[in-house]
């Protein structure tokens, strides 16, 4: 299936069978996994700008993104926000719940990176909408003053009702448009 789909995309000459004979040994894995996936992306990334397919990087870096940062919101909005405890930052769920929103958090820098590098891109109509949406998540990532909440050590704000929210509708706005 890997082979067909980077087929289809015209990236099939980036792609190296032991990568995926290593991929398919590391299923059990999260962490090799994980490693595997980010060198692959790389590998791939490098070969379309190579070969002066820019736009092209620029795309499957977004989706790629896009698709991580859903499902990290998508775990943390599973999390129950009766059983997360301002009084009790060690319970089980609280201390399961931010490590993942301080990944979420993480990645205002890389999105606003993605974000130039979509505006350098051109202007066609599915450049143009990914860029108003990236803009939106760029613009929910400083409504949130990540850098001075985590300075007081007070990440457990972030788990409370509806705080995320604007943040979590604009990535899957931005996930709906890529997936149709």
């Amino acid at each position: 299936k890997v082979e067909s789909l980077a087929e289809q995309i015209g990236v099939s000459s980036s792609i190296d069978n032991e990568k995926v004979a290593e991929f398919e040994s590391s299923l059990g894995s999260k962490e090799e996994l994980g490693d595997i996936l980010d060198d692959a992306i790389d590998d791939t990334q490098g070969y379309l700008e190579e070969s002066g397919r820019d736009r092209t990087a620029a795309l499957v870096a977004t989706g790629t993104f896009t698709e991580g940062l859903h499902i990290v919101s998508s775990l943390i909005g599973q999390f129950p926000k009766g059983e997360i405890s301002e009084d009790d930052p060690s319970s089980s769920f609280t201390a399961l719940a931010i490590p993942l929103v301080r990944l979420l958090l993480d990645q205002e820098q890389p999105m606003k990176e993605l974000n130039s590098l979509l505006k350098s891109q051109g202007n066609d109509a599915t450049t143009e909408q990914l860029v108003s949406l990236t803009s939106d998540l760029v613009s929910e990532y400083e409504k949130l003053n990540i850098e001075e909440t985590f300075e007081q050590n007070q990440a457990i704000e972030y788990l409370k009702e509806g705080t995320l929210d604007g943040l979590i509708n604009s990535i899957g706005a931005l996930r709906e448009f890529i997936t149709g």
